[in-house]
């Protein structure tokens, strides 16, 4: 046993290892085993790559381990970001028969043609444990392939070699024909040392599932008539009915385990991505995500597995049995706490998971695991992913990753962990050999993401160095998201030298105090007389836009959206684009500080420039951009908004300025004609822009104070838009039109909603009877944009019709609201009006474009609602937000998906009427996990094409409600598809499973239950709920949340025996101040026996400030039912409260979200980041948690100081427990 002797890495001096394939196969040939059980460890060289091709691109011999208690491991603990990468070749590793206890940790497999792992048990027995291990971009038959006995020893076929055939479904070298008389001779015995975690002796359970064939073999045991296989580990048969013992038993086969947070990510296969044949395999907290497999994505054959606590999502395979196939002649052991999502089949019968939706068991012979199998389907059947998909947090890491896919000539996607900070060094005492060397991009297909959803907000920073990006090569397209780039000192943050057939996208980037040449330099390196920046630091003297020389050839493509640039403090410009094309869009320029400011274009460069804004920026020659049109230049630049940005010489302009420079005299000068122009918005119409800005002097102007006043009121679009801008410097904004208006909406001008709490609202009431009529708009968001994580937006009493044109083009997306939110943003539509709307949709409900999830398109295309094709849905990612509509009027609107399409998104109607409305689509169409539910709502004469019901549901997607609603008159196409039995569903089609375009469809019809429409007519002050007399209580939800919106520091109390139905996203928020309390109780005398019940939705409460809550029980929500997120100057106290039956994440969560982050439904606590101050005091008295079914604990808390008296906890199940302290909290 011990450590084998190795040398220094040069990647890592204090780590002594193998860096080389030859000398690491030589030190397992020589090793010997002591006896002692101890491992020989094996060490792998920090960040650096083993390639399996020789010079000429032929394939080498896999890494071969033949002796027992062998640990292969990178680095000195093992863990897989010090980055020890397999890559290319056919084969990686083989483990083979008679290596017992065989540990690899810590190693990626990159790039294999064949079969990337081999576990060889077919003679003897082998067994092998996989942690932290990680299989991404294999191609071949398999990734990890098990032979078990039986199956014969030899080479694998090679991808590489043409006579080889692996793809070939009669290929015997993998897939034999079954044997039944390859059974172990020896009697298995009861496995010792099983991990407790995924073994249990005690544990009996029967389940169709495991039904097996009878006259079968059964281990050494073959089963008679009336009895079947339970238990081929221990060669059990059981009467046909009865129960059966679940053990797990040793036999002389090949036992493998994955754990860890070991992956299998973005592989693609001729069979299954693991192949286990006839092998006991155990998989745990393993992930498997977006991998395509000919066959099914796991399969075992003639085997045994166990299935705990991992992920499936995101994955392609044609084998239409399940996303793990387990033969007949196999066990499935367990499938517990595993997680499926966005999984298809050869049909993409669903886009939420495949037909089988987890592990198909047969209980039939099948060929190949055909589509003619008989079995039944074990479900994934948890809520949340309970394992990670693997992330980079070390810079080194990410250097070698990118290297290893430029070696390779192959794309990447590389996702940055959350709350990672890389900091770079520019070398001691400035000795540039000892900087830390960028990123370096010369390959295609190349993609960088902070977090899963390549979100800014999931804090990824890279601090320092010269350098942080380099991009080289020709026709190469990569893509960053969600990044944040600071403090660099060297050319640039970004280097874009790679040529004119190549481009770049950042989206959701920050670029903050760089102070070198520029934050981002566009220019072409093979133009510069050899100059090479990639092995090169820029010299000192090319800190001038005078010494930006003309590149001889033309510079690559950059793509900027939804960027900001703030504090840069540069020599040239912000950016620099040298012959280059830069198109920049919905981006924000801040303080900023160069020569040229905030953008420089030089050589005939082009750039696009659209909606983005410049504040506070200067430079020597222009304030904010500068265009050197003294030769071809191109430039598009529209919407683009900018103030308080200076010059500091004479006669340059502050906005755009146009000319030309002369390096021999050091000198820039306006063109003749047209040496300046100005910026054309009278307001910054970026995305999220919260900055402030002047009202135009026509619109009264806001004195500093609490916002807006009763009493102002706009009359135009464009000082509507300049009031939304300059209200977001407050809190809750509330934004008035002015009674009997026409806001005629030039094109591409909607307003972007960005900020939480605002209301916008027609007069002072916000009634539609005030007359506030919004018309106009083209293509794109025709009148208002919901974006980011805002929450609580309110419209009232708008009044919005569509341009008088022709139908939009198919192609476009256009929609009179489009609420591309987050998940946890919402909004409410109050006694609002859509008519003679025309193109997409009228309101389109979509997860914003850098959500994080895989593209969905491909999916409506399977279902015929293409882009393109007959309704035109957009693509789009991610989860979507909550939108709700109460006495709202839709009519004689003419769309080509639906009036109301819901992508992703929960939607909720409320005595809302559809009257003569025409669809393509139908007229509320539900796609992709999306959330409906109505109430007391009307549709007259509907008119549609394709889908069933006037209220469409595709599988997947849920139904909340359908409560008291009305429908008559319905109109529908003969090209609609059908439920089953081919009959019209004329109200809500609940969607089964559908093959093909427009074939018949498996399917349910829920109808309409009302007799006539009972649409309440909306309150003449419908924002205000109507006074209560003294002493009265509440006993509607929406009418309690709008009295405590109005006024949060007051009592309430909730009627007696009133029980409250919560939607989706439909929580009450609770606190004012830390001395002035919310009061909620229920009853006068505020105690549980008063019967006041609150159940579902997601939560039920958000308390931000001091509240009391007395006597309610709390039921049945899915994520927190309550959410404690004020600070330690705050006090929450709950009494005589019951928590019952809720699920999720915990019961009570307590965090402090201005001092963390934002908490969302998704977000479980493990992934929550420690507050940087302490959370609210909370107390619990006489309180009852029971039967509650949470992923953490009843009760969890960040930094706060609780307190429990006189409770009880009875019932519950939770992972880690009753009362969680983190972070500090006492």
């Amino acid at each position: 046993g011990g450590i084998e002797p190795k040398g220094a890495c040069s990647t890592d001096p204090d780590t002594e290892g193998y860096s080389d394939l030859i000398s690491l196969q030589q030190a397992l040939d020589e090793s010997i085993t002591d006896g002692s059980g101890e491992a020989t460890t094996f060490v792998l060289c920090p960040f650096t790559t083993y390639s399996f091709v020789d010079d000429l691109s032929r394939p080498l011999d896999p890494i071969r381990i033949d002796k027992s208690n062998v640990k292969l491991q990178c680095g000195s603990d093992g863990a897989s970001t010090n980055g020890c990468i397999f890559a290319g070749g056919s084969r990686h590793l083989e483990i083979g028969n008679g290596s017992l206890e065989v540990v690899i940790q810590g190693l990626r497999f990159v790039g294999s043609t064949g079969v990337s792992v081999t576990v060889d048990g077919s003679d003897s027995a082998t067994s092998a444990s996989f942690i932290d291990s990680h299989w991404q971009e294999n191609e071949g038959t398999e990734n990890l392939l098990i032979r078990g006995p039986g199956m014969g020893e030899g080479p694998l076929p090679d991808a590489d070699d043409p006579t080889s055939s692996p793809t070939d479904e009669d290929d015997d070298a993998l897939f034999p024909p079954d044997d039944d008389d390859a059974v172990p001779t020896s009697s298995p015995t009861k496995k010792d040392g099983m991990d407790d975690d995924l073994a249990n002796d005690d544990f009996f359970q029967f389940d169709g599932r495991f039904l097996q064939n009878q006259g079968k073999q059964c281990g050494t045991n073959v089963c008679g008539s009336g009895e079947y296989c339970c238990n081929k580990s221990c060669s059990i048969c059981a009467p046909d009915g009865d129960f059966c013992i679940m053990l797990e038993c040793d036999g002389p086969g090949v036992s493998v385990q994955l754990l860890g947070g070991s992956s299998f990510v973005d592989n693609a296969v001729a069979k299954s991505v693991v192949v286990n044949d006839g092998g006991d395999l155990k998989l745990h907290e393993t992930v498997f995500l977006g991998n395509e497999a000919l066959d099914n994505v796991v399969s075992t054959i003639d085997g045994i597995i166990a299935i705990t606590d991992s992920s499936f999502e995101d994955n392609r395979h044609a084998a239409v049995t399940g996303v793990v196939f387990v033969d007949a002649d196999s066990t499935l052991m367990r499938n517990d706490d595993n997680f499926g999502l966005y999984n298809e089949d050869a049909a993409g019968a669903d886009p939420k998971d495949d037909r089988c939706g987890g592990i198909f068991v047969a209980t039939s012979s099948c060929e190949d695991s055909s589509a003619d199998c008989e079995g039944s389907c074990d479900k994934f059947k948890a809520k949340e992913p309970p394992i990670r998909p693997p992330c980079i947090s070390v810079w080194d890491d990410l250097v070698n990753t990118i290297r290893t896919a430029n070696e390779a000539e192959r794309g990447a996607t590389i996702i940055i962990c959350p709350s990672t900070e890389f900091v770079l060094s520019t070398g001691e005492g400035g000795d540039e050999d000892k900087a830390t060397q960028p990123v370096m991009i010369t390959t295609s297909g190349i993609k960088i993401m902070c977090g899963q959803d390549g979100l800014r907000d999931n804090d990824c920073n890279i601090a320092g160095g010269y350098d942080h990006f380099v991009l080289g090569g020709t026709q190469i397209s990569v893509e960053f998201s969600g990044l944040t780039m600071k403090a660099s000192t060297g050319l640039a943050s970004v280097i874009a030298a790679a040529d004119s057939q190549s481009e770049a996208i950042f989206t959701d980037c920050l670029w903050v105090s760089n102070d070198g040449s520029s934050a981002i330099t566009i220019y072409n390196q093979a133009g510069r007389n050899g100059y090479d920046f990639v092995n090169r630091q820029a010299p000192d003297t090319d800190r001038s836009i005078y010494d930006i020389l003309p590149p001889a050839q033309g510079s690559m493509r950059v793509t900027l959206n939804f960027c900001d640039f703030t504090d840069n403090f540069v020599d040239q410009a912000v950016i620099v684009n040298a012959r280059g094309d830069l198109s920049v869009s919905d981006c924000r320029f801040t303080s900023n500080e160069g020569q040229a400011s905030a953008i420089g274009v030089f050589h005939d460069g082009s750039i696009s420039l659209k909606q983005s804004c410049f504040d506070g920026n200067s430079g020597e020659i222009t304030g904010s951009v500068f265009i050197d049109t003294s030769g071809s230049s191109n430039y598009d630049v529209k919407n683009n908004f900018g103030k308080e940005n200076k010059v500091k010489s004479s006669g340059i302009c502050e906005d755009i300025s146009l000319g030309s420079c002369d390096p021999l005299t050091s000198t820039c000068t306006e063109e003749s004609s047209a040496g300046c122009e100005d910026f054309d918005a009278t307001s910054c119409l970026a995305s999220g822009y919260d900055g402030p800005t002047a009202l135009p002097s026509s619109e009264p102007t806001q004195a500093p104070g609490p916002g807006p006043t009763p009493s102002d009121c706009f009359s135009t679009w464009e000082g509507l838009q300049a009031g939304v801008i300059a209200a977001g410097l407050f809190n809750e904004p509330v934004i008035t039109l002015c009674p009997d208006t026409l806001f005629e909406v030039p094109p591409s001008s909607p307003i972007a909603i960005t900020v939480s709490r605002t209301t916008i609202k027609c007069g002072t009431t916000g009634s539609r009877t005030n007359g506030c009529t919004i018309t106009g708009g083209e293509e794109g968001a025709q009148h208002f944009i919901i974006r980011g994580s805002v929450t609580d937006v309110t419209f009232a009493g708008l009044t919005m019709v569509g341009p008088e044109s022709a139908r939009s083009d198919l192609s476009k997306t256009s929609a009179s609201i489009i609420a591309e939110g987050s998940s946890s943003a919402s909004a409410t539509f109050i006694d609002c009006e859509w008519a003679g709307n025309v193109g997409l949709a009228v309101v389109m409900i979509t997860a914003p474009d850098n959500d994080g999830v895989r593209e969905t398109e491909r999916r409506a295309n399977a279902r015929g609602l293409a882009v393109n094709e007959d309704v035109g849905l957009p693509s789009f990612r991610g989860r979507a937000m909550t939108v709700s509509f109460r006495y709202c009027l839709f009519s004689d609107n003419d769309v080509t998906s639906g009036v109301v399409t819901n992508l992703a998104g929960k939607a909720n109607f409320f005595d809302t009427q559809f009257l003569g409305n025409r669809a393509i689509g139908t007229t509320i169409l539900n796609l992709f996990n999306a959330f409906v539910s109505l109430q007391n709502s009307c549709f007259v004469e509907s008119e549609r094409k394709i889908a069933q019901g006037t209220v469409f549901i595709e599988e997947g997607s849920s139904l909340g409600s359908n409560s008291d609603n009305f429908g008559v008159g319905d109109v529908v196409g003969q090209t609609a598809i059908s439920p089953e039995g081919g009959n019209t569903c004329a109200d809500i089609f609940m969607e089964g499973v559908c093959i093909g375009t427009f074939e018949p469809c498996t399917g349910f019809c829920d109808d309409f239950t009302a007799t006539s429409c009972r649409a309440a007519k909306a309150p003449l002050d419908p924002l205000t709920p109507t006074p209560s007399p003294p002493g009265a209580c509440f006993s509607d939800w929406r009418e309690l949340s709008n009295a405590i919106k109005i006024d949060p520091s007051s009592e309430y109390v909730v009627c007696s025996d009133t029980t409250f139905e919560v939607g989706p996203g439909d929580f009450i928020s609770l606190g004012a101040s830390p001395k002035k309390p919310t009061i909620l109780k229920c009853g006068k005398t505020g105690h549980t026996n008063n019967n006041c019940i609150i159940k579902g939705g997601s939560m039920h409460f958000k308390i931000t400030a001091s509240a009391v809550l007395s006597g309610f029980t709390l039921e049945t929500s899915s994520y927190a039912s309550v959410l404690v997120s004020g600070d330690a100057s705050d006090m929450v106290k709950f009494l005589r409260c019951r928590w019952n039956a809720n699920k999720g994440e915990a019961a009570v969560i307590i965090y402090n979200e201005d001092l963390g982050q934002p908490i969302v439904d998704q977000v479980s606590p493990n992934d929550l980041r420690r507050p940087s101050g302490s959370s609210s005091g909370v107390e619990f008295q006489f309180c009852h948690f029971s039967q509650n079914d949470v992923s953490f604990g009843e009760v969890a808390a960040f930094g706060s100081e609780v307190k429990v008296d006189f409770s009880a906890f009875s019932g519950n199940e939770a992972e880690v427990g009753s009362v969680v302290m983190l972070a500090g909290a006492t």
